[in-house]
């Protein structure tokens, strides 16, 4: 049943449940507090005898009703001191795990703003002054609250409703609660009116509780908290472990960014964010090895390009030399193999390969300045997202080129990486093979890139003041603002983990953090195609991260939709945008993917 507000108006009353009502644990279940006191006071066993400590106190209570005390009481084999630690601890994790229910902060603050009387009825064994600061702790400031333990008598049997009913002289209440016995059939019998709060399904663990629990903001922060945030919490904490013998931990941009933020908000440790690309670092690696058939192995060009292009990649301005006296037009498009085995191209590349050569050793001698003060110590550690450990390659082989270097080790740390070498670890995946993981994120290497993404062009070259960088891809200020809405909601979804104070007592499955972003990917809603598909991915030239033609220009066209499906950075958004929402494509790309 829906809370309007013609039934806010017109009762005398607003009476509120507690538990799963008002506030909402960041646990599956109670019992997980009793877990957690039992982790963090280093008591064995303190859980069970918990739980069995309950059963028996409500056993041999008169009326069912137990209080905090009386519980504790039937704990044995602890003494009294302990007893009031474990109390005071439990107390404590309860209220850290607590926080207020975004939906029903909303209707107290209305009843405060109407200046309706407020109170909260609950079947609990905590006395109203403990409840009273859980409360006040969460924003919920209530006057006068009913609890079973207190009043000997229960919501479930309808008995705690009739006691109220005297105490505050009235049956005009509008009750608000979770449960349908306890909060709607028993309130309504004893003559109130009642409204049944549909929590939805609750969460499995206290990463799904964390992520249900706080999606109450826009779209792309909540994106932010709920897909990118668990990946990061978890990423970070992986990393703390296996970075402990690095003397350096580099972060490269512009993936980098984020995971930096994320890795030092967590581990409150120091690092570097440094300012390379491929294109950069590849540019400096050059003059190792000039040779046209070189160039080809060593740079990444797309399948179809033009002799201005490749001139850009090497180094040098295009706008500066005449093709025209090699009888070239620089501005024709070349498939990959004609441009490779053309001799006239190979011929104007010889001519210009000593400018090339002399490029390049300045961008690596430019490079080294600008790196110098980040490089401490003999084992450096990358850290960037992945995913075939390219900059990685580039980067050591710089470094033994480099005297003052030349012994130092490097080792790369991504989210997944497609090597199985000692000098890589991958904490989705570290193998060539189609995992889950690997699966996903193929199917959408547009979403997870896009979700990284840190707000500045990348690195183009070096000059003697530092880095270069190229006019950032994203042109408008609502897709920039989007984009930081995504980081800002990742990052708090950090901190609201880190205020547990468990660090990696949370250590989580990669799976469990990674399901957020493979349920994104493959099971889309109609809202996440929306907003996301707008977004312009820096990899196809300011196109979208969807390109949406409609199906009937696919059916006039197939060469072009198999030409676009191919290009396509998330596949399963580019078929449910373009051909049908409704069908399963994800089942089907994940099936297709497993025979090969």
């Amino acid at each position: 049943m829906k809370i309007n507000r013609n039934m806010l108006e017109k009762a005398e009353v607003i009476s509120f449940d507690i538990f799963d009502t008002l506030v909402k644990r960041n646990v599956p279940n109670p019992n997980e507090i009793f877990n957690i006191v039992e982790k963090k006071a280093g008591l064995f066993g303190f859980a069970k005898k918990r739980i069995e400590a309950a059963h028996s106190a409500k056993y041999n209570a008169v009326n069912g009703e137990v209080t905090y005390d009386e519980i504790y009481a039937q704990i044995d084999g602890i003494s009294d001191e302990q007893r009031n630690e474990l109390k005071q601890l439990e107390l404590d994790i309860e209220k850290k795990y607590l926080q207020a229910n975004w939906e029903m902060k909303e209707i107290y603050d209305w009843c405060v703003n109407h200046h309706k009387k407020i109170i909260a009825v609950s079947d609990m064994y905590l006395p109203a002054r403990k409840l009273n600061e859980l409360l006040v702790e969460n924003g919920f400031y209530i006057e006068h609250i009913f609890v079973s333990c207190e009043e000997h008598a229960s919501k479930r049997s309808g008995k705690l409703f009739d006691i109220v009913s005297k105490k505050i002289n009235t049956k005009n209440v509008l009750h608000i609660g979770d449960s349908w016995k306890g909060d709607f059939f028993t309130p309504i019998i004893s003559g109130w009116k009642a409204v049944h709060y549909f929590t939805g399904k609750k969460g499995k663990s206290i990463l799904d509780c964390v992520v249900k629990n706080n999606c109450n903001k826009n779209y792309f922060e909540n994106l932010g908290f709920s897909v990118l945030g668990p990946i990061l919490y978890d990423f970070s904490l992986w990393l703390g472990e296996k970075t402990k013998n690095m003397d350096t931990l580099l972060f490269f941009s512009r993936d980098g960014y984020i995971m930096k933020k994320a890795y030092e908000k967590l581990k409150n440790k120091v690092s570097s964010y440094v300012c390379v690309s491929r294109l950069s670092l590849t540019t400096a690696t050059i003059w190792m090895h000039p040779e046209f058939e070189d160039i080809k192995e060593i740079m990444v060009f797309p399948h179809n390009f033009t002799l201005y292009d490749f001139v850009k990649k090497v180094g040098l301005e295009p706008q500066k030399i005449q093709f025209e006296l090699f009888q070239l037009d620089d501005k024709q498009e070349y498939d990959e193999n004609d441009f490779w085995n053309d001799l006239k191209i190979k011929n104007f590349y010889n001519s210009i390969k000593c400018e090339v050569i002399e490029n390049s050793k300045k961008q690596y001698k430019w490079l080294f300045d600008y790196m110098e003060p980040f490089l401490k110590g003999k084992v450096i550690g990358i850290v960037d997202i992945g995913w075939k450990a390219t900059m990685q390659s580039k980067f050591s082989e710089l470094l033994k080129a480099n005297p003052v270097y030349k012994d130092c080790s490097v080792h790369g740390f991504y989210l997944g990486v497609e090597k199985q070498t000692d000098d890589v670890d991958g904490f989705l995946y570290k193998s060539n093979q189609q995992t889950t993981f690997k699966t996903a994120i193929d199917a959408g290497y547009g979403v997870i890139e896009t979700l990284f993404l840190a707000r500045e062009g990348t690195v183009v070259k070096y000059s003697q003041e530092g880095p270069v960088q190229a006019e950032y891809e994203v042109k408008t200020e609502e897709e920039i603002r989007n984009l930081q809405d995504i980081h800002n909601g990742a990052l708090e979804f950090i901190e609201k983990m880190k205020s547990f104070d468990l660090k990696d007592d949370i250590l989580m499955n990669p799976q469990d953090v990674f399901c957020y972003f493979e349920n994104l990917v493959y099971k889309p809603k109609k809202k996440d195609l929306r907003e996301l598909g707008k977004i312009g991915f820096n990899d196809l030239n300011d196109a979208a991260l969807i390109n949406e033609k409609g199906l009937l220009k696919y059916m006039v066209s197939p060469k072009l939709f198999r030409k676009d499906y191919h290009n396509a950075p998330w596949k399963i958004g580019f078929l449910k945008k373009n051909v049908c929402r409704w069908f399963p494509w994800g089942r089907v790309y994940k099936k297709v993917k497993k025979i090969g």
